[in-house]
Formats: C-alpha cells, sequence, structure tokens
C-alpha cells in the first residue's frame, strides 16, 4: 500500500534540516558564479492525493524552465539579492486507477509558475539540498467534471542543482475551482530539467 503523507513528512523534513545545516548565517564570503539560462526542457512524475475522496491520480508532466538561474550579490545587500529562482510552465496528464468495469479519468493541467529559495552568501556555492517555495497557476481539465482554474501553492528541495540540470522533489497543495470537495488535495512530483 502507498501511504503518501510519508512521502510529504520526508520532504517537509529535508527541508527543515538542509535549512538548519546550511543556511546558518556566516560571516564569511565565499564566491559563487551567478548564471542564468533559458529554455530547460524537462519531465517530472509523480501523482496527486485527493483528500475528501481518498483517490490517487498517477501520472507525468512536460516541464519547461523559461529561466533559471542563481543571483549571488554581495553579504550587505538585501536577502531578495541571493539564491536560486525559475519560471517554468507545466503540462501534465494524470490518470485514476481503473475501477471494476475498467474505467478511467483523467485529470489534464497546465501551470506558469515561480520558485524561490533564497540563501546566506556561505552557502550559495552548495549544489545539494537547497529547500525553496513557490507557486503555481492555471488551467485543468477533469473528465466528467469538465474545466476549470487551480491554484497551487508548493514547497520542495533541488536534490541537486547546476547551471546545466536540476533535479528535484517537491508536493504542491492542488486547489481546484471546479468539484473542490471532491478534488481537493496535494501533488509530490519528482522534477528533472536539463540543458540540451
Amino acid at each position: 500500500m502507498f501511504y503518501y503523507p510519508k512521502i510529504v513528512i520526508v520532504v517537509i523534513i529535508l527541508i527543515f534540516i538542509s535549512n538548519f545545516i546550511f543556511c546558518a548565517d556566516q560571516d564569511t564570503q565565499h564566491p559563487v558564479n551567478a548564471f542564468h539560462n533559458m529554455m530547460l526542457p524537462g519531465i517530472s512524475g509523480g501523482c496527486y492525493y485527493f483528500m475528501f475522496t481518498h483517490d490517487f491520480y498517477y501520472g507525468g508532466a512536460f516541464r519547461f524552465d523559461l529561466l533559471y538561474g542563481l543571483e549571488s550579490k554581495s553579504r550587505n545587500s538585501s536577502w531578495s539579492d541571493r539564491g536560486r529562482w525559475e519560471v517554468f510552465i507545466d503540462v501534465g496528464l494524470f490518470s485514476s486507477i481503473a475501477d471494476e468495469e475498467d474505467n478511467y479519468a483523467l485529470l489534464f493541467r497546465y501551470l506558469l509558475g515561480f520558485t524561490l529559495s533564497f540563501e546566506t552568501p556561505k552557502f550559495l556555492g552548495r549544489n545539494f539540498l537547497i529547500p525553496y517555495m513557490g507557486l503555481g497557476f492555471g488551467g485543468i481539465y477533469i473528465q466528467e467534471r469538465g474545466n476549470g482554474f487551480c491554484v497551487s501553492p508548493l514547497l520542495g528541495i533541488n536534490v541537486f542543482s547546476f547551471p546545466q540540470w536540476s533535479l528535484s522533489m517537491e508536493t504542491a497543495l492542488f486547489l481546484p475551482t471546479i468539484a473542490f470537495d471532491e478534488f481537493f488535495g496535494i501533488c509530490p512530483q519528482i522534477n528533472l530539467n536539463f540543458i540540451l
């Protein structure tokens, strides 16, 4: 049996551990090479778990980073001038498990979103376990329910983050405008983006 709450708890624990270990403020200034990349294609896989109906929808998405970068301004600059960020488009298709009559239900989503990670100068050079937060918003189509709008605040962790590629795990809260009482839920997923 797949226990979704355990995955959410693991992601949250990894975020807090990485913040505690790597983001303590230090007086030392470490030089970091800032980077800015555009148009990174990627893929993701995950599932939706709907809290009121206890249904799972499994699937994947094409995730396209429009912009992806690392800012590394001086220690005296504001907190918003340091850290990783991305602007992405996500298009995904998810399906429920077949019931006794072999019927499948489909969920199609398209999102525009962003993620941000604020870091102290000492740890801007690290390439692993970088926590981030973000927001996605866009449209959904749910079979037999129709079209609607959705908002997805998210928390995640960059397992590895390099200028050429990144691997991340995240969990998003799914807030749809259609059939909210059935489709309010969470969506954990794994993302891989890379430069071709």
